[in-house]
Formats: C-alpha cells, sequence, structure tokens
C-alpha cells in the first residue's frame, strides 16, 4: 500500500478516536483511558510509517539547473534504472540452450537437415595464419623458380 494512504487511513481513525474520547468525557473512565491508549498507539504507529518509509526509499540527488530556452519544453523523461550486464560467458551458454533446444525442436518435428549444431569452437588463429602465409609464400617462390 502506498504511504500517503496509510497517512490517510490513520488520519481518519485517529479522527474517530478522537471523537468517541469527546464522547465519553463524562463516562467511564476505563472506556476514556482505552480510547487514549489507541490514539497513542495510532500516533506512535503514524511515525513508525514515517520513518520507514524514509529510510527504504532512496535520497535523490537534486538535479543541477541549467538554463532553458523558453521555447523548449522541459523533459519529463525519468532516468530508467540500469541493468545488470551478463558476462561473456553467460552469454555464450544462454545461447548454446537455445541452440539446442532449438535443434530439439527442429528434430521432433521433423525438418531435414537440422542436426544439432556444436558450439563453436575457441580461435587458433595465430599459428594457422602464420603456417598459411609459408605455405603460400613457398608455393609463390617454387612457381617463381
Amino acid at each position: 500500500m502506498k504511504i500517503s494512504k496509510v497517512h490517510k487511513r490513520l488520519a481518519k481513525i485517529e479522527a474517530l478516536i478522537s471523537d468517541l474520547t469527546e464522547r465519553y468525557e463524562q463516562g467511564a473512565v476505563h472506556v476514556k483511558a482505552a480510547l487514549q491508549g489507541a490514539k497513542v498507539a495510532v500516533a506512535h504507529l503514524k511515525t513508525a510509517v514515517t520513518t520507514h518509509a524514509a529510510s527504504t526509499e532512496p535520497k535523490k540527488a537534486e538535479p543541477k539547473k541549467t538554463e532553458t530556452k523558453k521555447t523548449e519544453a522541459p523533459s519529463t523523461a525519468h532516468a530508467k534504472p540500469l541493468k545488470r550486464k551478463l558476462s561473456a560467458a553467460h552469454k555464450r551458454a544462454i545461447r548454446e540452450g537455445v541452440q539446442k533446444r532449438l535443434a530439439q525442436q527442429q528434430a521432433a518435428a521433423g525438418i531435414a537437415g537440422a542436426a544439432p549444431k556444436k558450439a563453436p569452437k575457441a580461435k587458433k588463429a595465430a599459428g594457422k595464419k602464420k603456417a598459411l602465409k609459408k605455405s603460400a609464400a613457398e608455393a609463390s617462390m617454387k612457381s617463381d623458380a
């Protein structure tokens, strides 16, 4: 429940208790004491709700004032909270899981040529490129001679 709604309800309860207390001023003492205790409890509850709300809400930094032209409309967009970013390993695991489930669905549906794909292997770029360059250079030397 919103804090403002809680405050409104507590204010109504406090007003009702005050009204009853006024009616029983000349009446029984034990009823008047019970109503006073209830009124104190409601006041205590109001302060507890207020302090709890203040401690749970993050304090907003005051925005810096910048000069705006009168022709520009003030922006009403609020900053969105930052999203967490997945690590590369998590992204890879998710991607592999999706590919695996898709392959299972296609195999179950009977689609031809839908063999499950293997996860891409780590690249071995440096060793293979050098070997290819050497063989290409040797082949060009042999063709020149």
